[in-house]
């Protein structure tokens, strides 16, 4: 009896490892994966990988010249992670980033002035955001963002490949109205990600954010929207 209960025990223990390294496979017909076909038909691949329990990669793949065309990563099914795309030339062309852990000890505040949450003060509180220059404020009266518009550049190589798209830009400002921890929160392609990274960085000083007559730290995401219309 014992020893029929510890083969039950091993059995299970494979199942559950099996389980977290199992690889799934999808045959399609063609690129944008509407027609899911049989091995034999397959012109694409696409392979499911479990990391672990939560964590999953998808790799699709040409098969005739086992190109990748592109790998995802899923976090309970949720988009996470970096995403890649590469070119005929198996060269990488677009990356997009997603799930970026937000800096613990900070408010969140949305691009409006709105102070959203962070250690539970109520939500849609208007606070202000304003550059520590008098001179600065007063050139951009509409806030930080008619700052970025103005001063963010298209990047001529991406302008010449049609690169678009709204890149995510997350940073800090603590107490004493300093950026810190800019980083991308969701990007397009490294062109548009370096010069919103770049922008970010050089926002001038703020005036430091104040709730109940106190200094805090704020956490914002900027949208950064890259288009040639």
């Amino acid at each position: 009896m014992k020893r029929i209960v510890l083969v039950f025990i091993a059995l299970i223990f494979s199942v559950n490892l099996y389980s977290q390294t199992s690889t799934g496979i999808k045959y399609f017909k063609d690129i944008e994966q509407s027609r899911e076909v049989k091995e034999k038909k397959g012109v694409f691949i696409e392979s499911s990988e479990c990391l672990n329990d939560s964590i999953k990669r998808v790799t699709f793949k040409d098969i005739g010249t086992d190109r990748t065309i592109w790998i995802k990563v899923y976090k309970y099914n949720k988009p996470f992670g970096n995403w890649y795309y590469y070119n005929g030339n198996g060269q990488l062309t677009n990356r997009i980033l997603y799930g970026y852990d937000k800096p613990e000890g900070y408010y969140r505040c949305d691009i409006e002035d709105r102070l959203h949450t962070g250690k539970l003060v109520e939500l849609n509180k208007e606070i202000p955001l304003v550059f520590k220059d008098k001179q600065i404020s007063k050139q951009y009266e509409h806030g930080f963002m008619q700052w970025v518009a103005i001063n963010v550049v298209y990047p001529y190589g991406a302008r010449d490949r049609d690169i678009q798209g709204e890149v995510v830009v997350g940073f800090t400002i603590d107490k004493l109205g300093t950026i810190g921890s800019v980083q991308i929160v969701r990007g397009v392609h490294e062109l548009l990600d370096k010069e919103s990274l770049n922008v970010v960085k050089q926002l001038p000083q703020f005036e430091p954010v104040k709730l109940n007559e106190k200094n805090i730290g704020v956490y914002i995401e900027c949208p950064i929207r890259f288009s040639l219309e």
